[in-house]
């Protein structure tokens, strides 16, 4: 099938100024073209480079074909995952986000949105089969209306996005989230601070569990994330992995006005390439 569908170049990008805070950051680009739905479902595209991750940004709202279709691209857990939400937004999220990964998916493998091969139980990492893609690591979030598809070659990836919201960071929410040093980083900082600070903390903690494969319960207090005075954040601490700093980059990007998101990597990153798809 490969052979039929043509290749896509990615979009021209440019370079925030505040992608580079300090040495060491990988290089956030973000494209200046959306990439439509259907030149995806037509096209291929070149997987990233080992030091490169993919991000492709898309909203919920927008609809990219009948209402069934979304659904009819599942797979059967997929399906009956969705109708293991108790509310219709909610569900309906679920097919959508899940139908949009396929297609990203299947224009990096060169095939059907719906042949692509999910295998992962709920709260852990979900992984491809067949399809030569051993070496194609994805991560997905969604926070209200958006959703994220993060990609990488030859490396575990994690990806996170939230909505920030002015909410009151009360003392039972941070011990329930947050480790005792990441809550006294928080409360250090001016009050008007904290609430953007704690969802970079958040999604940081919650984009590296995805990338190593556990869920959020199992390994949330053996986890510290450090914050900077200009919002980078980087991992600390890991109980169970002492290496864990030294081998796994952290790296913010903002999926659109309003959002934070993270993204986790092993090893080495460059490049961090925000698409968005339309």
């Amino acid at each position: 099938m490969t052979g039929s569908r043509r290749s896509i170049p990615h979009p021209p990008a440019v370079v925030s100024d505040d992608s580079l805070v300090s040495r060491g950051e990988a290089r956030v680009e973000d494209s200046t073209d959306a990439v439509s739905f259907s030149a995806l479902l037509r096209g291929h595209l070149a997987r990233p480079s080992s030091n490169v991750v993919d991000v492709w940004v898309t909203d919920l709202r927008e609809a990219f074909g009948p209402p069934e279709w979304a659904r009819n691209v599942l797979d059967e857990a997929e399906v009956a995952r969705s109708e293991s939400y108790r509310y219709a937004r909610d569900r309906e999220r679920f097919v959508a986000t899940h139908a949009r990964l396929r297609v990203v998916l299947a224009a990096y493998l060169g095939c059907r949105a719906d042949r692509v091969q999910l295998t992962g139980e709920p709260g852990r990492k979900p992984r491809l089969l067949g399809h030569s893609s051993d070496a194609l690591s994805f991560s997905v979030s969604h926070s209200d209306n958006l959703a994220v598809v993060a990609v990488a070659s030859a490396s575990d990836v994690g990806v996170d996005i939230e909505s920030v919201e002015q909410i009151r960071l009360t003392e039972s929410l941070l011990r329930a989230a947050l480790s005792g040093g990441e809550r006294r980083a928080i409360r250090a900082l001016p009050e008007e601070r904290q609430p953007e600070s704690f969802y970079r903390l958040w999604t940081a903690k919650e984009a590296y569990l995805k990338a190593i494969g556990t869920g959020l319960s199992d390994r949330l207090d053996s986890v510290e994330m450090l914050v900077d005075g200009t919002g980078r954040v980087s991992l600390r601490a890991d109980r169970f992995n002492p290496a864990a700093p030294w081998l796994w980059t952290i790296q913010r990007f903002g999926p659109r006005e309003g959002y934070v998101g993270h993204v986790a990597v092993e090893g080495e990153l460059a490049t961090v390439n925000v698409y968005h798809l339309r």
